[in-house]
């Protein structure tokens, strides 16, 4: 059994996931996570210390589920890990569930033009992945592309995942930022057809 804080985390996660931040009140996050106001005042001082918490929840998950898994074959082939990273962003949505898109985008969206605190969370966390893609790019064999190339290509990763993303909730179809992996990884690979 769970406890009430950590209810109270994964009921915050999928509401404002679901719904924003903005549209979630503090009654629909008690009720969704079977607690009581009092408990919830006990574990956090408001929705917004609330917030913090959602944003390393799912940035724990996404390391746990996406980004380490699709990245940590440090041998071989840098292409097949990256599709990875995309399909894992595929299936990591539920459109039973209404949860598309990400959820760190979300939060973006709804908080970070107001809270330097999550604005700050956010950055680090996008930073460090760009970082863990470039590390695995300059890996890479191949032909010469430029010392810049690792750089550049893992911004563009990172910003093609969550545009990918943004259209699957978008069109309510999380294939959608599987198939914009592939046709980077066919653009940086070199292998993108005439």
């Amino acid at each position: 059994m769970s406890s009430s804080r950590d209810r109270l985390v994964e009921a915050a996660a999928a509401l404002f996931f679901r719904r924003g931040y903005r549209e979630t009140r503090v009654q629909d996050i008690l009720d969704e996570a079977g607690v009581v106001r009092s408990n919830f005042y006990y574990h956090f001082s408001g929705k917004r210390e609330l917030a913090l918490e959602v944003v390393s929840h799912w940035t724990r998950r996404y390391d746990e589920e996406l980004i380490l898994p699709a990245l940590e074959e440090r041998s071989g082939d840098v292409w097949p890990a990256l599709l990875r990273l995309f399909r894992r962003a595929a299936a990591f949505q539920d459109r039973d569930a209404g949860l598309l898109g990400c959820p760190l985008g979300q939060l973006a969206s709804d908080l970070a033009q107001t809270d330097e605190a999550v604005r700050t969370l956010l950055n680090d966390y996008f930073d460090g992945v760009e970082a863990g893609i470039r590390k695995r790019l300059e890996l890479e064999p191949g032909p010469e592309r430029g010392a810049d190339f690792p750089a550049q290509a893992a911004a563009l990763v990172v910003a093609t995942l969550e545009g990918g993303l943004l259209l699957s909730r978008l069109r309510g179809d999380p294939e959608h930022v599987a198939r914009a992996g592939t046709a980077l990884v066919a653009l940086l690979s070199g292998q993108l057809t005439q």
